[in-house]
């Protein structure tokens, strides 16, 4: 996984096998992260929308909360996000809540964008600022695609820039897995990367709740091996899903449905159904309209998550996942 990471993630430092410690699944790492770096009561800082999961992945033992940041009229994939991060960091903090770390998706889920490096470099400066860990989950690094006729910010990963001046190493830390990339999400194997030696210390200590099995090991070890297959792997996942992002994003604009613009990673896209939620007078019915829409849709073959489970700033988004056959992708948008 050393090597894996070292080729495709361009490290600044070379990543060794002491850096990584192995878990059953990104999911239970989630979890072991959250009670190694907070206490009960104290906090993880997020932006929305974002993966939903997160929540019970985080606070289900830990008890720690969850402090998400809006991004009303700012890029959050800029540096200008800090502003909005603070923000919530400190009305958090005049609340009584202790902030003690801030987790990332990059290549983001739902949104499908990656940071630039010039962002990447901010969140780390407003990290040192507040002695915040930084935590990058980049379980879809590999999955980064080309659009045609566009420009896209590629995935640049948190261990690729250098710290010097920015942070101290053992507060940067990276989570990554077999299940996106590799399309293996029954091997349940990820790994946190890490130059913490206390963090990694206690992950190990508490991992042997977790740990994964000896079959995964075994495969996961053959496929990283086997760096020609590697290769040729991504390059042909990389081209399979632009083209359904080319198709899904050209049928989207065909029914003139609005959707989360820029994306180049991932398997979804962030779709936009608050035309079709009618006359709502407050948040509340709003998300309620929401939910019916997901009703109507379901009883008509379509299932996809709601803009509330993601912690959408607003009612009427949906995540759609466009990495499905050609046929089935197409019959998806049909009119009735």
């Amino acid at each position: 996984m050393a090597s894996h990471i070292n080729d495709y993630f361009s490290p600044h430092e070379p990543v060794q096998s002491e850096h990584i410690t192995f878990t059953a699944g990104v999911t239970g790492l989630n979890e072991m992260i959250s009670l190694s770096v907070t206490d009960e009561g104290q906090a993880i800082l997020l932006g929305r929308p974002i993966y939903g999961s997160f929540y019970g992945d985080l606070v289900t033992k830990s008890k720690c909360e969850l402090v998400y940041t809006s991004f009303p009229s700012t890029d959050q994939f800029s540096p200008a996000c800090v502003e909005a991060y603070e923000s919530a960091y400190l009305n958090a903090l005049s609340e009584g809540v202790n902030v003690k770390a801030v987790i990332i998706c990059n290549p983001h889920n739902p949104l499908g964008r990656c940071y630039s490096a010039e962002a990447l470099k901010a969140l780390l400066l407003f990290c040192s600022k507040y002695s915040l860990h930084l935590i990058s989950d980049e379980i879809y690094a590999l999955c980064t695609f080309e659009v045609e006729g566009a420009t896209r910010t590629p995935f640049t990963s948190l261990l690729s820039i250098d710290l010097t001046g920015l942070i101290r190493k053992d507060f940067v830390h990276v989570l990554y897995g077999m299940s996106k990339d590799f399309g293996a999400a029954g091997l349940r194997l990820g790994c946190l990367i890490t130059r913490n030696e206390s963090l990694t210390a206690a992950i190990q200590a508490i991992g042997r709740f977790n740990w994964p099995s000896e079959l995964s090991v075994s495969m996961a070890t053959n496929i990283l091996e086997d760096k020609a297959f590697v290769a040729d792997y991504t390059r042909k996942s990389r081209l399979a899903l632009g083209r359904n992002y080319a198709i899904a994003t050209g049928l989207l604009d065909q029914a003139g449905i609005k959707y989360a613009e820029h994306g180049n990673a991932g398997f979804f896209i962030w779709m936009d159904l608050s035309p079709y939620l009618g006359n709502y007078k407050n948040d509340a019915e709003g998300w309620e309209a929401e939910k019916k829409l997901k009703e109507l849709l379901e009883n008509n073959g379509m299932t996809m998550p709601t803009g509330l489970a993601y912690k959408a700033e607003r009612p009427g988004w949906y995540r759609i996942l466009f990495t499905v056959e050609q046929d089935a992708l197409e019959e998806s948008f049909r009119s009735p």
